[in-house]
Parts: structure tokens; sequence; C-alpha cells
């Protein structure tokens, strides 16, 4: 990696190319002004008196831009508003002669990730595993968890960005599109439910309206709906953080985003504890899971705060996190809700950023794998059909606990399709121009 030369106070920076992990930095910057594709600089040079930590700095406009050299104890990367797409950085320049190395940094997870969709299949299959042979697979809904953790990830990292770019974010944009990504399949699903399994009035309101997690934890059994307890906390989930993350960053930035996400996790450790032995109240509770959604955010943030660092954590931490998701999945919760919820919370979060931040390991590559990748991308109508499927195959007296996963999965995923294709997508295309307002023009819807 080349090194940029800083003379007369910052007044000429030449730049050669810099390949990063997460990005490539390339062209030369003349007092200030830059002249590369895709890179711009509000002015040719820096505006008068912008100061840094008492230092005089370059004012560019990139994702992110890291100073590290020789002498220099900090490594600053601070953002500012910009009403410009990409967000303002500041670049110190510390004196005559120095050296400084930069660093581009894409910021992850935003953009679209194969392996996640490889690594939704594999979750989804976990759930319909231990839901069809529970005595071979007791603990699979560590799949749940892996959902929650992918969320938290995904859901904070496009809301920071949003943020970011724009100096807002757009509620009535993000609410809408959740509710026309979400909504259609599952009433499609409940209807279908409702027709052929004709399951208690109660428990479709419950599914409909996003509050199966609290009908359970009340004694009331959803059966053939039972799995939108899940669904119920995301949802629950979507209302909450958008609002919490915004006054969050209005305090301290990404910071303050990450030590919220921090002390709600401690907060939900603290309940568990306080509940004591009440496996079901833990286990459906959206206080109680709310760590499984925020550990991925704060891995979102981690990326943006200290990127090298949480990536090797990640890759240090993948190798113990799939260890421990396995022996959950095949043993059941280890340690019991009240420890082992936690620890599963965190080993999604060390998964999920270590396949975002190391695409190039053998993680990656297997989830990228074009069927599992195909399977992740309608994992969402797998697990909403997989389940009412299951009871209308569990009665019929040839079926069999060794022929059951089998005639669920064939069902599942054809049924998937099949709405996919002539129902959920069409909804969904009919419904976006109605419930999403018109995007920025220099978003993507």
């Amino acid at each position: 990696m080349g090194e940029d030369a800083v003379e007369d106070g910052g007044s000429v920076v030449r730049g050669s190319v810099q390949a990063g992990r997460h990005g490539v930095l390339s062209g030369m910057y003349l007092g200030g002004g830059l002249a590369a594709p895709g890179w711009c600089v509000p002015g040719a040079s820096p505006p008068e008196g912008t100061r840094v930590r008492g230092c005089p700095c370059l004012v560019l406009a990139d994702q992110a831009g890291v100073a590290r050299g020789p002498g220099m104890r900090t490594i600053f990367h601070a953002c500012q508003p910009s009403r410009q797409r990409m967000s303002m950085w500041v670049l110190p320049v510390r004196g005559r002669g120095g050296m400084v190395r930069l660093v581009s940094r894409r910021v992850p997870g935003v953009g679209y990730i194969p392996q996640l969709d490889g690594l939704r299949a594999v979750a989804v299959g976990a759930v319909m595993v231990g839901h069809a042979w529970p005595d071979y697979v007791p603990g699979g809904g560590a799949g749940v968890s892996v959902f929650f953790a992918l969320s938290g990830y995904l859901i904070t990292s496009l809301l920071i960005a949003e943020r970011e770019r724009h100096g807002r974010i757009d509620y009535l944009r993000f609410y809408g599109r959740r509710f026309v990504r979400l909504v259609p399949a599952l009433v499609l699903t409940v209807a279908v439910t409702v027709v052929v399994l004709r399951p208690p009035w109660g428990n479709v309101a419950a599914a409909l309206f996003y509050y199966a997690n609290w009908r359970r934890i009340g004694g009331h059994e959803m059966q053939e709906l039972g799995h939108t307890w899940s669904l119920a906390i995301e949802e629950q989930f979507y209302l909450v953080w958008p609002l919490v993350l915004a006054a969050a960053y209005c305090l301290w930035r990404v910071r303050g985003i990450a030590w919220t996400a921090l002390a709600l996790s401690a907060v939900a450790v603290l309940i568990r504890a306080w509940i004591g032995d009440d496996t079901y109240r833990m286990y459906n509770g959206l206080d109680t899971r709310m760590d499984s959604l925020l550990t991925g955010a704060l891995v979102a943030c981690g990326l943006r705060l200290w990127p090298a660092a949480v990536e090797k954590a990640c890759r240090w931490l993948a190798g113990p996190a799939l260890a421990v998701l396995t022996a959950q999945t095949f043993w059941g919760m280890v340690g019991g809700y009240q420890l082992g919820q936690g620890v599963q919370a965190w080993a999604c979060a060390a998964l999920v950023g270590w396949l975002v931040t190391s695409p190039g390991s053998w993680g990656a590559r297997a989830l990228s794998w074009t069927p599992l990748v195909w399977l992740g991308l309608i994992s969402y109508g797998l697990y909403l059909w997989h389940f009412p499927v299951q009871h209308w195959f569990s009665p019929m007296e040839w079926m069999t606990r060794t022929m059951l996963l089998p005639c669920v999965a064939v069902v599942t995923v054809l049924l998937s399709l099949v709405s996919y294709r002539f129902a959920e997508r069409p909804l969904t295309l009919w419904l976006r121009p109605h419930l999403v307002p018109r995007a920025r023009a220099s978003e993507d819807a």
C-alpha cells in the first residue's frame, strides 16, 4: 500500500492508489481539490479556519477517510452533515513533510451480500428441521436468532446510512417499505391457513397484528400460526428501534447508537435473570429477546467506528460462534435460557460480522453457493408456509415422522415459489407506489 506526501501544511497532498479490504482510494489531492472519478470535494480548498482538535484539515466527501502515519497517535474520521450523496469527512493534516496513509472504506452491509442470503437458507432450514424432528434437532430455534441478528444488522446499517447521507430518517418511507415487504405475504399465508386449517380467530388476529408473542406468553396455543411469534418480535423492534436510533444519533452519533444498543442488551440479560425459570416467557418476549437483534446492530455500529478491530474480532470469533450454534442446535440451549440465550445472540452477531467483512472466507464462499442463495431469497415465504403445511400433514394416517420433513420441505418450497410469483410480487408492485413515498433521487428504492 502506497503513502501520500503532505507538503506545506496541507496545501498539497499527492495521492496514489490505495487498496483496502473494503474499497479503493485513488487520485490526486491538490490544495483540497480532487481529480478522481467518483470522488468530490465541496471546494477547491478547505473552508478557511477548518480545524479538528486544533489541527488544520482537508474536507473531503466520501464514505470514510482514515488518516494514519508515523507520529500520529489517533485515527480520526469524523462525519459532518452533507447535502451531497456521500458523507462529508475531514482529514487532519499534521504538518510539513508528514507521511500519512489513506484507507478508503466502503460502509459494508448496505449493498447486496449474497452470503447473507445463504445464511438465511441455513437458518430457515434449521427451523424447519427443528419443528419436524424435534427429537433430533431440539435447538432449531437457533435459526430464529440468526434471523434476528441479520435484521438488527441490516436495519441499523440502512438507518445509519440514510441519516448520514440525508441528515434525517424518512420514517414514512421506512415503515412503508416494511409493510410492503412483509404484510402481503403474511396476509396470504394466514388467509390460506384460515380456509384449510380453521385456526381460532384470536390466533388469526394475533398473527396479523403482530402480537403473537405476547398471546403465547399469555398461555394461548397459537397452533398452526405459532411460528408468527418471531415475526411479531421483529415488527415490534421495527416500530421502536428507528426512533431510539435517531435519538441516540443526535446525542453522540454512531457512538450513541452503539452505547444504547449495548445498554439495552444488558437490560435484556437482567430481565432474563429476574424472570428466573420461566423459559416460555424468556423465549417469546421482545424485552427478553431484544439482545438477539441489538447485537447485530452493534456489529453495524462497530464496522463504522472501528472497522479493522471489529473485522479482526469477528474473524477470530467465527470458529467459536459456529461451535456454539452447532451445539445449541443439536443439543438444545446449553447453559439454560438465562445464559445460553445471550451467548447465542453474540454468536449470531459474530457470524454475521464475519460473513460481511470476510467475503473471501470459506464460510462466505460456501454460503454464496447458488442453490443456497436462491433459497435465501425466498426464505421469508419458506418460514411463513412451513408450519401450516406441517400441521396439515401431521394428522394424516400414512404420515410417518421420517417422511414428515421431506414432504413439508417439498410442498413449502412449491408454495413459496407459487405465492411469490403470482401473489406476493404482484401485490408488492401494486402497493409500493401507494404506500411508499417516492425515493430521493440519490437513493435506491
